[in-house]
């Protein structure tokens, strides 16, 4: 599905100039729980309040990213199986299974994990894509820790026939630009192979930011993850539910990979079940001007789900949106709630903590005016 029902970018410019004073208004209220420095909206032990204008120049880029990779093709070269992307480079696998894209944008190293392929069946059989998110039965102990994660993701990496390529590009990157950070991203399969990775890299203190990934990695896994991460500081581990407007209700429908995912893996953690680790922010394709934030170490199960939700491009072109926003207004994004007018389900979605439907078979709404 290739349709996210955006609305247009001018609109979105206008709506958001309209509600400035409002956003403003609001966070100038809650003041006291905003963090003192823009470069650390994360504050303990009160919730994420916002985006910066630098946080969505980056999601913006690992959304495109997490895009693209599956757009790009495997270089038709036997010794050297790698393509030059806009300065990075492109690994995928002998088998054509998993795929890297590397590369330096702006101030970030980049290492986007390609998701999960369309084609379930290659030769009358399950393709090995599609059995590494079904291996986790046995999950895998990181470095004799209570750190359990997800079978499957953890030898995509390990296994990964350019895996030396990739932490070479990362070591060669950081050397070349010192302030450089490095990005692990990925949308679906992707970001739960890049949510692996951030355990086994932790010393390098990456931004983790996924787009519908299923969950990988195992409560234990929480003390491997910096201790101001787990203070909820430092936001650098950020996960995305996207939202749409559903097709058989008045109201949203979500991702269904994050959703259905938990019930599939149960208790294969050994601590825990498998599980996301850091912050989770709900997006909706209805209206990219504002967000809702979920909690930090907590998935939140939202009905109904669909897979049209799941389409990496809706989450790029939000971001697209979102950055576009930010960078005219110089502002920062909400993720108190969904502005009045959007199309929700709850009312913890809104921001006005009120979500109704106007008349029957009207479509649900956040609304300023209080219920009835």
């Amino acid at each position: 599905v290739r349709s996210s029902r955006l609305r247009t970018r001018k609109q979105l410019l206008q709506e958001q100039q309209e509600l400035s004073s409002n956003s403003s208004q609001a966070v100038d209220d809650n003041k006291t729980e905003l963090p003192a420095t823009e470069s650390s909206p994360c504050g303990s032990p009160n919730p994420r309040q916002e985006l910066t204008v630098e946080d969505v120049r980056r999601m913006a880029i690992s959304a495109k990213l997490s895009d693209r990779v599956y757009q790009m093709k495997r270089q038709q070269q036997q010794q050297q199986q790698q393509q030059q992307q806009q300065g990075g480079q492109f690994y995928e696998s002998s088998d054509q299974v998993d795929a890297v894209y590397v590369g330096r944008h702006d101030d970030y190293c980049m290492v986007v994990f390609r998701g999960t392929q369309p084609d379930m069946f290659l030769n009358g059989r399950l393709s090995e894509d599609w059995l590494s998110n079904i291996d986790f039965m046995d999950a895998v102990t990181i470095e004799n820790s209570t750190c359990h994660v997800h079978q499957g993701y953890y030898n995509a990496y390990q296994d990964f026939e350019y895996k030396l390529q990739i932490e070479s590009f990362v070591q060669s990157c950081q050397t070349d630009c010192p302030q450089c950070q490095v990005v692990l991203t990925g949308h679906s399969q992707g970001g739960a192979i890049a949510s692996v990775v951030g355990v086994l890299w932790k010393d390098k203190n990456p931004y983790v930011e996924t787009f519908g990934a299923p969950q990988a990695l195992g409560e234990g896994c929480l003390d491997f993850v910096v201790s101001d991460e787990n203070n909820g500081n430092d936001c650098r581990w950020t996960h995305f539910v996207m939202s749409r407007p559903a097709t058989t209700s008045n109201g949203l429908s979500y991702d269904a990979v994050p959703m259905i995912f938990p019930h599939l893996f149960g208790n294969a953690a050994k601590y825990a079940p498998f599980g996301f680790i850091g912050h989770e922010i709900f997006l909706s394709t209805d209206d990219p001007t504002s967000t809702v934030y979920t909690g930090f170490n907590r998935h939140r199960f939202a009905m109904p789900y669909t897979g049209e939700a799941h389409a990496e491009e809706l989450y790029s072109t939000v971001f697209e949106a979102l950055s576009e926003i930010t960078q005219s207004t110089a502002k920062s994004i909400p993720t108190t709630g969904f502005v009045d007018g959007t199309i929700c389900n709850r009312d913890d979605e809104c921001r006005s903590g009120f979500c109704q439907q106007s008349f029957f078979l009207s479509r649900r709404r956040c609304a300023m005016r209080e219920k009835p």
